[in-house]
């Protein structure tokens, strides 16, 4: 097993692409939609973006890192680097294309150096429960964001 794992996941969100751009750049928000996100810290806000710390539940262990996240609003781009915590090394890109008015595709990629083993069967794991538990977060906040309040 190599050291450096990669992965991508890609999710059509049922949203326009600027409201779902907007929910993942809201960082000091992810705890209350992103399952495996247990604490986010906004650090620091700088003028690329902002810098996070975050506390997460990978189903096989818990971790603490701090993100510096660059945002391009006009590219629907979310790139960030790690500077501090308890892996290696991690890095990756959140990406929108707009498929149309309602509807655009959500790319995450994850190139990470965790500075410990980590097994095939728990790289699919990571990667098909976690990473794309993200974008079904996403996906499943934005579809809550647009359904009418139901009456009583």
């Amino acid at each position: 097993m190599s050291d450096i794992l990669t992965a991508a996941v890609e999710l059509e969100i049922p949203a326009p692409a600027q409201e779902a751009f907007a929910l993942m750049c809201d960082f000091a928000d992810y705890p209350r939609w992103q399952t495996a996100v247990s604490q986010a810290n906004v650090l620091k806000k700088t003028e690329r973006g902002s810098i996070v710390e975050f506390k997460v539940d990978l189903i096989v262990r818990k971790l603490r890192y701090v993100l510096d996240y660059h945002v391009q609003p006009e590219s629907y781009l979310l790139e960030w680097n790690y500077l501090e915590g308890d892996i290696m090394n991690v890095g990756g890109e959140f990406r929108l294309d707009v498929i149309d008015e309602k509807n655009c595709l959500a790319f995450y990629r994850l190139v990470a150096h965790p500075g410990f083993y980590v097994p095939s069967p728990l790289v699919f794991l990571v990667k098909n429960t976690v990473m794309v538990g993200v974008l079904r977060d996403l996906r499943k906040e934005v579809s809550k964001k647009r359904q009418p309040f139901a009456k009583p």
